[in-house]
């Protein structure tokens, strides 16, 4: 059987199998629809970000652990923002994570 998404071959030794991939990828495709929708409202004439630049912008945000907080390794770039407000995340709750 090939996977519609990746147009790959799905290799499973059971039905139950094959029913857990696709339920993997049912979920994944509606959390890519969601960030799409969400990118929409920052959209601007200037600058958009696509799905995957947007997960590539979210990988960039690197925190450490101090005793029992988190702190964010460098502040937030104008990018990183304007998905957090995309995504509903207050931003003030990671710049009260920079360090002093």
């Amino acid at each position: 059987m090939k996977n519609d998404v990746i147009g790959e071959r799905t290799y499973v030794s059971s039905i139950e199998s094959l029913y857990g991939k696709l339920f993997i990828a049912f979920i994944g495709m509606i959390m890519r629809r969601d960030f799409t929708n969400r990118l929409k409202k920052i959209k601007d004439k200037k600058h958009s970000l696509t799905v995957d630049q947007c997960l590539m912008t979210l990988l960039d945000i690197e925190m450490r652990k101090t005793g029992d907080r988190w702190l964010l390794k460098k502040a937030l770039t104008s990018d990183q923002k304007k998905v957090m407000e995309a995504f509903g995340i207050p931003i003030t709750i990671l710049e009260a994570a920079l360090p002093v």
